[in-house]
């Protein structure tokens, strides 16, 4: 009549409760993390807008309060350029910090040794923290700028 009818192996049965609860349990458990995953890479991808976003209003501000009294136009255009790089140059070194070396390192040497000058490069390649090293030095192109207040 059946297959397992006559045989010496008992057969087994197991109760559905504890995979009914198991089953709920894990799955909530599981849109959690997916949720906390989300979350923390929303809040990435808002900081890093947030920093290009600041990175941009320091260059047009730099712009906007140039004083130009005193100063030759391929001066102001050699100076905004400065600021402008060094600002590239964070923004960069951030992105390199935050990626693994094996996705970007050549690209960002290269990248780097391209557009900035010989020694703010090498210093930038060689720091032990290579954005704060462009920080610093976006902070002395800002320094370097002749302003007016209004």
């Amino acid at each position: 009549d059946g297959l397992l009818k006559n045989t010496v192996v008992p057969i087994l049965s197991l109760p559905l409760a504890p995979f009914s609860l198991l089953s709920t349990s894990l799955g909530l458990l599981l849109v959690f993390r997916t949720n906390t995953g989300y979350q923390r890479w929303d809040e990435a991808r808002k900081n890093w807008g947030m920093n290009i976003n600041h990175t941009r209003d320091l260059v047009r501000m730099g712009a906007a309060w140039y004083d130009d009294e005193g100063v030759s136009p391929e001066r102001r255009k050699e100076d905004l350029n400065a600021l402008a790089l060094a600002t590239w140059a964070f923004v960069r070194a951030m992105k390199r910090h935050l990626s693994p070396v094996s996705e970007d390192e050549e690209d960002f040497k290269k990248e780097i040794t391209e557009k900035l000058p010989k020694g703010q490069a090498e210093a930038i390649i060689k720091a032990a923290h290579r954005p704060n090293r462009a920080l610093f030095d976006l902070s002395c192109a800002i320094e370097n700028l002749p302003m007016h207040w209004l």
